[in-house]
């Protein structure tokens, strides 16, 4: 997000950004997830804490979006 950003053609996101930098965190969540779930002795995955990260990751896609419109 900060890439987009740094180096805008407008200072909003757009939908294709707005939905990949989404993505791009879910997924990141999911990795973590998974990894958890299978490498770490005593940890185990939730799919609770999955859909947490991707509540909080559109959160904060959602806030950037608003506080980037009101700076342009």
């Amino acid at each position: 997000m900060l890439a987009i950003a740094r180096y805008p053609k407008t200072k909003a996101l757009k939908r294709n950004q707005f939905i990949g930098v989404w993505l791009l965190c879910s997924l990141l969540g999911g990795l973590i997830e998974i990894l958890q779930d299978t490498l770490v002795t005593g940890r185990q995955g939730d799919w609770l804490d999955f859909w947490s990260n991707s509540i909080g990751a559109m959160l904060m896609v959602v806030l950037w979006s608003i506080i980037q419109g009101r700076k342009s």
